[in-house]
């Protein structure tokens, strides 16, 4: 709970479920809200609950967990209805109070990062390549991959270059399947990927880890990086074979 605290007062927000919470466990919390029929029974300081709940005439008992007390109480339609007339005054009376209060002039600022977007973009990017890397067996893979398709490639149309009129077309050729395997490669990565960690960047982006610009730019130099030197083992061995010049 102290964990999850410190991440709360840092802006992270934290959304858990704790089942039947200990006395040591629930008196930790510094807030509490509970509900009956959809309707505020008492929300305020977890440590002011109790002094709060024996005006009503309810009195909690010794040695017994408080957080299984109240659930007890919200389930008596006696001691749940005690509980909604106290928290229905408690709001009149807040009410009341803010009425001769000047409502503050609200400044909306943008939103702040614990570090600069540059730092944003050096961290992201690290970590994208570092999870575009870390399976060396794939990346390998691919390159030995791209290079029998350059060579199969340079076999068919070997030495076909020229400087003959007739040595166009197959050049175009040898030269459209090098270009549409490497446009491909690009669309069907974007295209599968971005399923995967739209889930993932949504919920980093709201809990104010980084702005969205460090992340894109991150995300498209470390893919340029990895689709060059793809597409030069593909055209690498096309450029020999078929016997191209510059």
């Amino acid at each position: 709970v102290t964990l999850l605290r410190n991440l709360a007062r840092s802006g992270i927000t934290v959304i858990c479920t704790i089942h039947q919470p200990s006395s040591r466990v629930f008196k930790s919390f510094g807030q509490l809200l509970l509900l009956a029929k959809g309707r505020v029974a008492y929300g305020g300081k977890t440590s002011e609950a109790e002094s709060a709940f024996s005006k009503l005439g309810l009195t909690q008992p010794l040695y017994e967990n408080p957080a299984e007390v109240y659930m007890r109480w919200l389930q008596d339609d006696e001691a749940a209805g005690k509980m909604l007339a106290g928290a229905e005054h408690v709001s009149e009376l807040d009410l009341a109070r803010a009425d001769n209060i000047a409502a503050p002039t609200v400044h909306t600022a943008k939103q702040q990062y614990a570090i600069s977007r540059l730092r944003q973009g050096v961290v992201l990017t690290r970590r994208c390549l570092k999870d575009q890397l870390k399976d060396p067996r794939k990346a390998g893979n691919m390159a030995a991959l791209k290079l029998f398709a350059g060579a199969l490639v340079g076999v068919v149309w070997y030495q076909q270059a020229g400087v003959t009129q007739d040595s166009i077309f197959p050049v175009q050729g040898a030269l459209f399947i090098a270009i549409f395997n490497s446009t491909m490669d690009t669309v069907l990565h974007t295209a599968l990927e971005l399923p995967i960690t739209r889930a993932l960047v949504t919920r980093e982006y709201r809990n104010g880890w980084y702005a969205l610009p460090p992340y894109q730019i991150a995300t498209i130099l470390v893919h340029c990086l990895l689709q060059t030197f793809n597409s030069l083992c593909l055209s690498l061995p096309i450029y020999f074979l078929v016997g191209l010049r510059l």
